[in-house]
């Protein structure tokens, strides 16, 4: 949230309805021997949610999220160029996406990602997901990572008239 408003010229806001408060952070490292990783995902972007793919670390109860790839109309023959254009070495790892569907896990095995693996979704897994993260001490986004930083300021839960908060998910900026 400083870092938006110092370096974004965003207004200062805590919010207790962002899902990630005072779970993340901006941080420059590198990735050191003896982390666990790399961990690759991939969200699938149909118009007009974006393709997000990230690349991540785990260390002493702490996620390092090392690169990231976002864009919108990436059709599927550009995705894996686009991905390894933004994350270096992206196909050599094994990567976990989406399996919504399952033909775009194909094809794109055969045209770049080797590695590619769907990702089995069940009922409550977004929620289930979000506990497993907020379990972490830490979540440490590296600073060229900026929209991801920006997903992990906007994801919110929804509100009421009132203001309550909620404990349902506000749709949009879950990549």
């Amino acid at each position: 949230q400083l870092y938006a408003h110092v370096w974004e010229g965003e207004y200062l806001e805590n919010s207790e309805r962002q899902v990630f408060a005072n779970k993340w952070g901006i941080e420059e490292f590198s990735p050191q021997k003896g982390w666990d990783g790399p961990y690759q995902g991939l969200d699938f972007g149909f118009d007009p949610d974006p393709l997000a793919a990230i690349r991540a670390w785990r260390h002493n109860d702490r996620i390092y999220v090392e690169h990231e790839a976002f864009g919108t109309r990436v059709g599927n023959e550009a995705v894996a160029g686009f991905i390894e254009q933004r994350i270096p070495g992206f196909a050599k790892y094994v990567t976990r996406a989406d399996s919504a569907d399952s033909r775009t896990i194909n094809y794109l095995s055969g045209k770049g990602l080797p590695s590619i693996r769907p990702v089995k979704k069940g009922a409550g897994s977004v929620r289930e997901g979000i506990r497993w993260l907020r379990g972490h001490e830490r979540i440490v986004v590296h600073p060229r990572c900026t929209e991801l930083a920006r997903e992990f300021r906007l994801y919110s839960h929804k509100a009421n008239d009132a203001g309550d908060i909620l404990p349902d998910i506000a749709d949009g900026y879950d990549h």
